[in-house]
């Protein structure tokens, strides 16, 4: 557990990940592409929350919201995802909110 008031960082291969204190809680953020690897070390960090900014489609091979409510489940924390993808596929762009006890 990380003490009141620190950051908790980590360095993977390919960027720093860090949580920090916020008034609900520790918070982590991540691009979507990185979910699988940040999820589960930004909740070694203590994210409570973590926010991901994403460019998923919808034919895109992996279905990353299936993705997404698995991670948020086995590792305890609420996902906030803003997907944002070229202004041409305007139907792509969504967002959603996953919490960590419901996986929605």
């Amino acid at each position: 557990s990380v003490p009141a008031g620190r950051i908790a960082r980590v360095t993977t291969a390919r960027r720093l990940l860090a949580s920090i204190d916020s008034p609900g809680g520790r918070i982590g953020a991540t691009s979507g592409d990185d979910i699988a690897e940040s999820v589960p070390r930004l909740s070694i960090l203590g994210a409570e929350t973590i926010f991901v900014s994403a460019s998923w489609h919808a034919d895109d091979i992996t279905h990353w919201l299936d993705v997404a409510r698995s991670l948020a489940a086995r590792h305890r924390v609420n996902l906030v995802i803003a997907n944002l993808v070229s202004a041409d596929t305007p139907q792509e762009l969504w967002g959603a909110v996953i919490a960590k006890d419901l996986g929605w």
